[in-house]
């Protein structure tokens, strides 16, 4: 199996090592554009480079060296100058700012200017909003996180809940955030962290989706690992991975097969299993229809959930990853149709969607500053502005002139622009049972504490 990340250097490696493919590639895609060019990291701009010839390049970038805050996945604030040497690339800036109230942005550029290693002569952002309210910008303070998560609760549960969705918490780490969502618990405000999930983890979904993707690639050995794993969840039985790759010499090699027969042969395995596992075999294996075996499996699912032997924790967010399933496929089957969608397809499909379920009605979303990229709200709530945690512990130690240091004020700075109409930014002075210092970059960014 191939990761993203994988994929992008093996594609590195084929196009440096052949360049005539290259040559083909640069043939063909004869226009190059690419968005958020500031989180690219030294692989993605090698390939970069290999697919946009050095001489007569047609290649436009948008970027901001302000936002580079994946420095851990290898983004670098200098990889843009790179990009201009290497292209003799044309810079065209667009400072105008149509998202962030006027006094925010005064904020923001007091903050970025600390920062040595922006780009030569680059402008300061221009508010195109004209200022219609003094309550664009609030600053509180106060003695404990406790205190402070239960006020901005009590705030979001003022807001009409038609406008909550409008709204969101934004934290340097999820800690802080886990504590907002305990007291909005307490307080009757739907929240939640908005955390993309890549994979199912409940053991029924597991099993389903390892058995079609064994079912599409019958040598995964990975799949058998999963669907193993699974069943000793779901059904008690310890199937081993060794003795199902084994015994797929019988099957022409097999794991799927291999994987039925192995199951099949254990006589602890209740009449329930043992009869879905059989019309398994005829309808994957036999008739390769995945749409009756997925409508079956969830059958058996829902019988193993009424056995007497059935353990609980089994069954954790299984109703959950239940609905996001029945969602995801029915938005598949509406967009290409049923008798379109094969099984690679309806796996591809799958694999490109994220797993997590849809929010809360009227619910208040809760980000990380790094997952905020991107997005915009009409309330934001920074909390947590204090030493050690914006910035964060590591950055403080490295000292204000460090790189870490660099990125954690551009963090800030990405926090501070989401907001459209208002930021309320909150600190206080204990958190966790540890003092805390109100963060450096209140007084930069011109706020007297």
């Amino acid at each position: 199996h191939l990761d993203f990340a994988s994929l992008i250097a093996m594609a590195v490696q084929l196009l440096e090592e052949r360049p005539a493919i290259a040559r083909q590639f640069q043939r063909v895609y004869r226009f190059v554009c690419v968005d958020e060019f500031q989180d690219t990291n030294e692989t993605q701009f090698r390939l970069l480079c290999a697919l946009v010839p050095a001489t007569n390049p047609n290649l436009f970038v948008v970027a901001d060296d302000d936002q580079v805050i994946y420095q851990w996945n290898g983004a670098n604030p200098k990889r843009l100058q790179e990009l201009h040497d290497r292209f003799a690339m044309q810079t065209v800036q667009l400072p105008e700012n149509y998202r962030c109230p006027p006094v925010v942005i005064e904020l923001a550029n007091n903050l970025i200017a600390h920062n040595l290693d922006r780009s030569i002569g680059k402008e300061q952002l221009k508010a195109h909003k004209v200022s219609t309210s003094d309550s664009h910008l609030r600053v509180f303070t106060f003695d404990d996180f406790s205190q402070e998560a239960a006020w901005v609760v009590s705030e979001l549960k003022q807001t009409q809940p038609e406008a909550r969705n409008h709204c969101v918490v934004l934290g340097r780490a999820k800690k802080l955030l886990d504590a907002i969502i305990a007291e909005c618990g307490r307080q009757g405000v739907p929240a939640y962290i908005a955390v993309r999930k890549s994979q199912f983890i409940s053991a029924p979904i597991s099993w389903l989706h390892a058995a079609l993707r064994l079912a599409n690639a019958r040598q995964d050995r990975e799949q058998v690992r999963k669907l193993c794993k699974a069943f000793y969840s779901l059904e008690g039985d310890n199937l081993r991975v060794e003795d199902v790759v084994a015994a797929s010499s019988f099957h022409s090699g097999d794991y799927l097969r291999s994987w039925l027969e192995t199951a099949l042969a254990q006589p602890t395995v209740s009449v329930t299993t043992r009869t879905f596992l059989e019309k398994t075999k005829e309808t994957l294996l036999d008739r390769a229809d995945h749409w009756v075996f997925i409508e079956t499996a969830f059958e058996w699912f829902e019988a193993l959930q009424i056995q007497p032997s059935a353990v609980d924790t089994t069954f954790n967010e299984y109703e959950e990853e239940k609905h996001v399933w029945g969602l995801l496929q029915r938005e598949i089957i509406q967009q290409y149709g049923k008798s379109e969608v094969s099984l690679h397809s309806l796996l591809q499909e799958f694999d490109l969607r994220s797993k997590e379920p849809p929010p809360p009605k009227d619910a208040v979303r809760c980000l990380t500053i790094h997952s905020s990229k991107g997005l915009e709200f009409k309330q934001v709530y920074l909390i947590g502005l204090v030493e050690e945690q914006l910035p964060s512990w590591a950055a403080v130690k490295k000292g204000d002139d460090s790189l870490e240091m660099s990125e954690e004020r551009r963090n800030c700075f990405v926090a501070i622009t989401r907001a459209e109409e208002a930021l309320t930014i909150t600190f206080s002075a204990r958190y966790f049972g540890y003092t805390k210092r109100p963060s450096r970059f209140l007084s930069e960014m011109g706020i007297t504490v």
